[in-house]
């Protein structure tokens, strides 16, 4: 039996629960004083060769995040199997984006889900430092604490990237790597996309005191009027927004020194070359079996980027779902587990 351990947030609203589902879900954040046999907290080995000017982060330690596990009972005379799936997020996210699609594929494969908060994400700890690498260290760090040797592993942009990495750095991890929308290359779009989530998070921590003094929709309303010129698209900015905290009881927080936010603008704000932070693998491909699934009007990754990704993954398969974009998962859900869930099957 693990034991379950929640960062101080209670606060947090989460989403409601998907009905017809039996999740034995536990929700966590381990404490840095658990120690592993025979594991390292702070050690990660990249086992292959990448090409780097330096390596800034190896002086970093890897942190406890929080997680989400969901599990079905095992069949009587029959053990599972199957590999674990773990989900991670896209920036900005948090594990419960993915709560449903992850029971559901609980549901359906029986095999144990796990959703998991990226560092200065949802309830995970805040860092002054981030990387995919450092993210890749948190990931392998949570696959020691769990005791999973191999998992299948799925990510959205951002948790595309960092699943990459850990496919090409440490293969005997994974299993298969599903990445959603994600591209191991950097392009224009995406560094023009961080650098204005930038500005948003710089242009919103100037407005902390103002946030601090209303509550409620009249909290969530000034933040958006505040960015409404930076994410001009309603959707990005809903996105952005849903990491504002508050007490859905009161609308109120619960004390002035509590984060306003989910997401550590500090952070975001401190590390602004974080998304051209993915290495340059020379001479190493993941032998593995890869899905790469992303809407046909992506702005992320095109269909002219197939060859260059089949150099790192030699075995990807891509799956391009019509009339859609960056939110392939929800704007085409169904079609979006009748792809994703054979590929996890074998089938």
């Amino acid at each position: 039996m693990w034991v379950s351990r929640r960062l101080p947030c209670p606060w947090i609203k989460c989403a409601s629960s998907v009905s017809g589902f039996r999740s034995s879900g536990l929700s966590s954040s381990y404490p840095p004083s658990l120690s592993f046999r025979g594991v390292s907290s702070s050690t990660f080995h990249d086992d292959r060769k990448v090409e780097t000017k330096s390596n800034p982060d190896a002086s970093s330690k890897a942190v406890h995040l929080s997680y989400k596990a969901y599990e079905s009972r095992p069949k009587k005379d029959k053990p599972m199997t199957k590999s674990p799936l773990v989900i991670q997020h896209s920036l900005l996210g948090s594990k419960t984006n993915w709560k449903n699609i992850a029971k559901e594929i609980n549901h359906l494969t029986r095999r144990k889900v796990v959703t998991v908060d990226a560092r200065n994400h949802g309830e995970s700890p805040r860092e002054p430092s981030m990387s995919y690498n450092l993210m890749a260290k948190d990931l392998r760090l949570l696959l020691d604490h769990l005791q999973l040797d191999k998992v299948s592993f799925m990510g959205q942009t951002m948790g595309g990237r960092i699943g990459m990495i850990l496919a090409l750095t440490q293969p005997q991890l994974i299993d298969k790597l599903v990445c959603v929308d994600a591209t191991p290359f950097d392009s224009e779009i995406s560094i023009n996309r961080w650098r204005t989530l930038r500005q948003a998070c710089a242009h919103l921590q100037n407005l902390e005191h103002e946030l601090r003094s209303v509550h409620g929709i009249e909290r969530s309303s000034l933040a958006d009027k505040a960015i409404q010129d930076i994410l001009p698209d309603t959707r990005d900015r809903s996105f952005f927004l849903s990491n504002l905290l508050c007490d859905p009881a009161t609308g109120q927080m619960p004390n002035a020194n509590t984060p306003l936010w989910r997401i550590n603008f500090s952070s975001f704000l401190g590390n602004p070359d974080m998304t051209t932070s993915f290495p340059k693998f020379k001479n190493v491909s993941f032998p593995g079996k890869v899905l790469f699934i992303a809407g046909d009007r992506s702005q992320f990754i095109k269909k002219e980027d197939e060859d260059r990704i089949r150099d790192l993954f030699p075995n990807a398969r891509f799956a391009w779902i019509p009339n859609c974009g960056h939110w392939v998962q929800t704007d085409k859900h169904v079609q979006f587990l009748k792809t994703v869930v054979p590929f996890l099957e074998g089938k």
